[in-house]
């Protein structure tokens, strides 16, 4: 099973017992999709899974930032991008404000 390199930023690192950043590896799916990947982490964590997809259950919050191998994922390609291994995904909070 190929292996990605998960990072998830503080805010929402809490779910993950952190208060600051925390990076880990995990194994996927051959051709898995980030959404597949988020969804699989929703279920290991349901408080997480609550905060990305809200009561949907399957559309990723509009404050959730995806970026891949440093490159932002817009949400309509969660679910058609397939991850390979070696693939570095951050997940953030959005900014607001000025």
């Amino acid at each position: 099973m190929p292996k990605i390199l998960v990072t998830i930023a503080p805010w929402l690192s809490e779910y993950f017992g952190s208060s600051g950043t925390v990076t880990f590896g995990n194994q996927i799916e051959e051709s898995e999709s980030i959404l597949g990947l988020l969804l699989v982490l929703a279920e290991k964590n349901v408080a997480f899974g609550k905060d990305i997809f809200g009561p949907s259950g399957g559309m990723l919050q509009s404050h959730i930032l995806v970026v891949l191998n440093g490159k932002l994922v817009t949400p309509a390609d969660i679910d058609k991008i397939k991850l390979r291994g070696g693939d570095k995904i951050t997940l953030t909070p959005a900014q607001t404000g000025g």
